[in-house]
């Protein structure tokens, strides 16, 4: 189970029994999380920008994909990713990895 921990800049790992496991930092107050069906995983904060990890929490890139900061991510079984903005734009941005 992956949480975003916003007000300790970091995602934190737990167990299906609700141990903690570990916790990745390089944050800036994380918004949301959403590993994909290879396990990447992607997270939103507030710097504005869109981190990419492995499943081992490498860090594989990061971008600033919108003008005003994702809020939330989300994705589907065609490997594309949702971004959710809120005010100004309230928008939903989709985005294709390439």
């Amino acid at each position: 189970m992956l949480v975003a921990d916003r007000e300790n800049n970091r995602v934190q790992l737990f167990d299906l029994q609700g141990r903690f496991l570990e916790a990745w930092s390089d944050f800036y107050h994380p918004m949301d999380i959403y590993a994909d069906r290879d396990g990447n995983v992607f997270v939103t904060d507030q710097i504005p920008r869109l981190s990419m990890l492995s499943p081992d929490g490498t860090l594989i890139g990061r971008c600033r994909p919108v003008l005003f900061g994702p809020h939330g991510v989300g994705g589907d079984a065609a490997g594309n990713l949702y971004l959710a903005e809120t005010a100004p734009l309230n928008c939903i941005t989709r985005l294709k990895l390439l």
